[in-house]
Formats: C-alpha cells, sequence, structure tokens
C-alpha cells in the first residue's frame, strides 16, 4: 500500500510540475492571448507554498504515514 502512495504521489507531483510548466510557458510567451488563466498560476503557487510549510511543520522529506 506504501509503493501504491508513494507512485500516486510522485504521479501527481509530476502532473502537477507539467502544469505549471504549461502555465509558466503560456504566460510568458502568449500573455496576450493567454490559454491560461491567473488563477491558475495563482493556484500553482498556493500549492508549492502549502507543499514546503507542511514539509517545515513535519521537519522532513518522508511521506507521510497514518
Amino acid at each position: 500500500m506504501r509503493l501504491l502512495a508513494s507512485a500516486g504521489a510522485l504521479a501527481f507531483g509530476a502532473l502537477a510540475a507539467g502544469a505549471w510548466a504549461f502555465v509558466g510557458f503560456d504566460r510568458h510567451y502568449f500573455p496576450g492571448r493567454s490559454l491560461a488563466p491567473r488563477y491558475l498560476e495563482l493556484a500553482g503557487w498556493l500549492v508549492l507554498a502549502v507543499y514546503f510549510a507542511l514539509v517545515a511543520w513535519r521537519g522532513r522529506l518522508r511521506p507521510w504515514r497514518p
């Protein structure tokens, strides 16, 4: 079960990083007719900030275990 959870977390992280990269590319090269609205960029920054806050609060980068 831990392996499945780790694989899911890695897949979600890769998906989030890809979406964030697409938003950044789109807003940089096509600012006037961007496909990605501003709120998606803000949501990406918020997710990143929450992740680092949780890492700082837990004090390590290991996966969470109940």
